[in-house]
């Protein structure tokens, strides 16, 4: 199945096309399964939306699903 993947700031430096793309995952994946596959280090994450909605790393990803990933923010 297909899941489109966006990655902001600096994880875009994962992302092998700049921008939205399509990810081609197997049929049971989750969110912490896809950004393996991308080769994202979990620690640098710091929020998930599946949807427009906020998803943990067990989320259960679906066909044509939309995975938004910003890493920490700092500052003030």
């Amino acid at each position: 199945m297909y899941i489109q993947l966006k990655l902001f700031g600096p994880l875009e430096k994962y992302s092998k096309i700049e921008g939205a793309h399509q990810v081609e995952v197997g049929l049971t994946v989750r969110v912490a399964d896809l950004l393996s596959q991308v080769e994202v280090p979990l620690t640098a994450i710091g929020f998930i939306a599946v949807n427009g909605i906020k998803a943990g790393l067990n989320y259960q990803l679906q066909e044509g699903d939309e995975v938004i990933v910003f890493p920490h923010v700092s500052g003030g």
